[in-house]
């Protein structure tokens, strides 16, 4: 009964490990879309603020051109982010199909009948202590995979922020030259 009660405890632990890696893949795989689309709204926001920074007026102020320089660091900064979080991770793999497999195959084959229960747990052990591994290697890497990310899109942000406050000037400009009749 205790053995048994130990395979099943043992079981348990092994779906749970399991279901907690294939969640954080899953989680890996979504901040993976999440860093390509802000990279590609930090370039189209770039290009865009290149094109609105062309067609400014040679007469306008300090403090404009100010804004878009810190639009373009911004996005920069945005793109750096996002592009970091695209860097290949090295991450431990979950416990190959094949080791295992070959664990228990050498079980198995133990000349010592009497020591099968042992070997059997050592086996089992190992695979809880290989899959915790895995997990932890990977939960730290999607870590720092989201705090890049989420940098990136706040520069995004900041960057859609000081684009409203550029663009805002610029009406409240020409409205004031539009009443002055220049």
């Amino acid at each position: 009964a205790e053995i048994q009660a130990e395979r099943e405890l043992s079981t348990m632990a092994l779906e749970a490990y399991r279901y907690e890696y294939a969640d954080s893949l899953s989680l890996w795989e979504s901040l993976e879309r999440k860093a390509q689309g802000t990279t590609a709204i930090a370039g189209i926001m770039l290009a865009a603020g290149f094109a609105f920074a062309r067609q400014l007026d040679a007469n306008v102020g300090a403090l404009p051109r100010l804004l878009l320089i810190g639009v373009v660091l911004t996005l920069l900064f945005s793109i750096w982010q996002s592009v970091r979080a695209l860097t290949i991770a090295r991450v431990e793999p979950r416990p190959s199909a094949d080791a295992i497999s070959q664990q228990v195959i050498d079980a198995l084959q133990s000349p010592d009948r009497n020591a099968l229960p042992d070997l059997v747990n050592g086996v089992r052990h190992e695979q809880l202590e290989h899959w915790r591994s895995s997990n932890a290697v990977l939960a730290a890497a999607c870590g720092k995979k989201a705090g890049l990310v989420q940098k990136s899109q706040s520069a995004i942000l900041i960057s859609a922020l000081l684009i409203g406050i550029v663009t805002g000037s610029q009406v409240i400009f020409a409205k004031a030259e539009v009443a002055q009749g220049v």
